[in-house]
């Protein structure tokens, strides 16, 4: 399968694409997620280290954080992709 290319941004198939109202347009998949203004710039990307896959995500109006669920756990990330808080198997956790 090809990539989509989606503007100046290119998300691996298979993808989600949905329109945030008052955020923007957010691509993602199981490992990446695009967040685009109006005129289709991006306005946040993000790539996971590790190896779990993303099965949800969701961005803050402000886009000032973003969510992610896993398998195994739930992140909140800042815009520059910082781990605010995570949640696992019913912890949460705040890094150091």
């Amino acid at each position: 399968m090809r990539p989509l290319l989606i503007a100046e941004t290119v998300v691996t198939p298979p993808a989600s694409i949905e329109w945030l109202s008052g955020t923007g347009l957010l691509a993602w998949n199981h490992r990446s997620l695009r967040l685009l203004n109006s005129d289709l710039t991006v306005a946040l990307a993000w790539e996971p280290a590790d190896t779990d896959p993303v099965l949800a995500v969701g961005v803050a109006p402000d886009r000032s954080c973003f969510a992610l669920v896993g398998p195994r756990q739930v992140q909140v990330r800042s815009a520059d992709g910082r781990v605010r808080w995570a949640v696992e198997h019913g912890r949460a956790t705040v890094p150091g």
